[in-house]
């Protein structure tokens, strides 16, 4: 569903942001919400699967530190939308 939904949806609510459309707004700051979500969720599958089967090829222990990385990148975009949400648009 990444690359089929939710990537488009993130490109047309960065067009909808720079024109400044109310709608931008709301799925800009939904698409980042879930991103930083989707990170965590995947580092902890990671750990979990790992945990389970140290042997298998589909969990890996050496990306839990990326997606948890990932995860702490995605939130500095999204503490910057939300601290400047109440700004009024130019």
């Amino acid at each position: 569903m990444d690359l089929a939904v939710w990537l488009p949806l993130t490109a047309v609510a960065a067009v909808w942001l720079w024109q400044g459309r109310a709608w931008g707004f709301l799925v800009w700051g939904a698409m980042l919400s879930f991103f930083a979500i989707e990170a965590v969720g995947v580092a902890v599958d990671q750990w979990f699967g790992h945990s389970a089967d140290p042997a298998s090829s589909i969990a890996s222990a050496a990306a839990v530190p990326i997606f948890a990385v990932v995860a702490m990148v995605s939130l500095v975009p999204l503490y910057f939308y939300f601290h400047n949400l109440d700004q009024p648009l130019p």
